[in-house]
């Protein structure tokens, strides 16, 4: 497995929008690209928080499998009000662009991953806070054709239904660049491969050469160990070639072709 551990690096690579009605969001009313802060829940006027947050040259491959994938933020305003109720998403695109205005950052298609992150506890200034697991949402963003290793992404953190008064507010690019948002995520690469017939046989690589067996017939199918005794079968045939229609196996009797007689107990062939 692989770790990348990315953190937000230009002032227009995150922005906090905020909104006073009681429609949902997005729309959001007003957007800023240089605050001091990231945030999200609803504060004590109740108006409610939300922020984007942009991450460049993420080098995962496209189709990768995501192990985890987590953010963390750095308080910049105490916080203890309950109860937060938070949602991260991520925007659906192959290579986000940075943030320029409210309309762009309400006119983002949004994931249909989103990972809750409610019941926020207490912060404390300049302590960090870690997010729950959101690989659901890097893998939907990860997994579309466009995508390609060294693309960037965007993540938003944004108010669900939070309580009056109850948000948590971290310091933005802008506030302290060394303690802008993180984001880590650990990935692996899959790996495919094919079974040949001659493989599950036992046999060589290629069968237009010798087509040599490096297990007797009887190991390969799945016979018991000794030819000499009765041929019970702990596989049918359907099973170790991945047939079908199953091809039933009975004692003495193998109804795929005729075997050399070396494997038939007794050297006799039974019909």
């Amino acid at each position: 497995m692989t770790t990348i551990n990315r953190q937000v690096a230009a002032s227009l690579d995150d922005a906090c929008v905020y909104d006073s009605d009681d429609d949902v969001n997005p729309p959001w009313d007003a957007f800023y690209s240089n605050a001091l802060h990231d945030y999200a829940g609803k504060d004590g006027s109740n108006y409610r928080e939300g922020c984007g947050m942009r991450f460049t040259n993420i080098t995962i491959p496209q189709g990768a499998i995501i192990d985890s994938a987590y953010l963390t933020f750095t308080c910049r305003l105490a916080g203890s009000g309950t109860t937060v109720r938070t949602n991260i998403i991520g925007e659906d695109v192959d290579d986000a662009a940075q943030f320029s205005n409210l309309a762009n950052y309400n006119g983002r298609s949004r994931t249909s991953a989103i990972v809750a992150w409610d019941g926020i506890n207490a912060w404390v200034v300049n302590s960090e806070y870690v997010s729950p697991d959101i690989k659901t949402v890097i893998k939907e963003i990860i997994d579309r054709a466009g995508w390609a290793s060294g693309n960037d992404l965007v993540l938003f953190w944004e108010n669900d239904l939070s309580n009056t008064g109850a948000d948590r507010i971290a310091w933005s690019y802008d506030g302290s660049s060394a303690k802008a948002p993180k984001l880590a995520i650990t990935y692996h690469v899959g790996v495919a491969y094919t079974i040949t017939v001659t493989e599950v046989l036992g046999m060589s690589e290629s069968v237009g050469t010798k087509a040599a067996f490096k297990k007797t017939v009887s190991e390969s199918l799945g016979m018991s160990e000794s030819v000499a005794k009765p041929m019970h079968m702990y596989k049918t045939v359907s099973e170790i070639l991945g047939m079908r229609d199953q091809v039933e196996i009975r004692k003495h009797k193998i109804p795929i072709g005729d075997l050399p007689d070396h494997v038939i107990t007794g050297g006799a062939k039974h019909e």
